[in-house]
């Protein structure tokens, strides 16, 4: 039963960090063709504000990760080993 719950929580964990980074790359492309078809000095803008947007959902995804591992270790070990 723990091996399952494990299974569960790992896919619910990728398919999250999937869920979270499609939008990014759709919004890549657009913003990468409209600025291609309007006006070439503004893609390195945009390129810089997405990078901001990607790293700043990449670090809120790790931060969720060990959230997770921690959850995780509190409920395969026994609690009396685990110091907050």
């Amino acid at each position: 039963m723990v091996m399952v719950t494990l299974i569960i929580r790992v896919a619910t964990v990728l398919v999250g960090m999937i869920v979270m980074l499609m939008p990014v790359a759709v919004m890549m492309m657009v913003i990468t063709l409209a600025a291609c078809l309007f006006d070439w000095n503004k893609l390195h803008a945009a390129h810089r504000a997405l990078a901001r947007l990607v790293i700043g959902l990449v670090s809120l995804t790790f931060h969720e990760t060990r959230v997770f591992h921690k959850s995780l270790l509190l409920m395969i070990l026994p609690h009396n080993r685990i110091h907050p």
